[in-house]
């Protein structure tokens, strides 16, 4: 006996959907990767993925099997990928360090911009 299973209402749908387009319901981290973050990341991406083609290109070679160097290259990719993408708290070591508002001439208002334009 196959059971079904009951559609949802279009309005659950739309709902969900719209959630997804607004981006101000995407929770936020309160660090951000910084810039020396973003070059380790890029670092260990590029050795990640060059040492497991290598070694996939030369096993390969040798057993003369194409697939194994996918099988590697592919290896080396998911682990990247999980090392890479997520903002680790590793990535976060040198935070930027931002000026402060500077005071307008003419108001007294604090702006942000080098212009002193507010």
């Amino acid at each position: 006996q196959l059971r079904t299973i009951p559609p949802l209402p279009i309005t659950t749908l739309t709902t969900k959907i719209n959630d997804y387009k607004n981006i101000e319901t995407i929770p936020r981290q309160s660090k951000n990767m910084d810039y020396e973050g973003q070059r380790l990341s890029e670092l260990i991406f590029y050795w990640i993925i060059l040492t497991f083609g290598a070694v996939g290109w030369v096993i390969g070679y040798f057993r003369q099997e194409f697939f194994i160097v996918f099988k590697f290259w592919l290896v080396g990719v998911a682990i990247s990928v999980v090392l890479c993408v997520p903002d680790w708290p590793f990535y976060n070591r040198h935070p930027i360090k931002w000026l402060d508002s500077v005071p307008d001439r003419k108001g007294g208002k604090k702006t942000t911009d080098n212009a002193g334009k507010s």
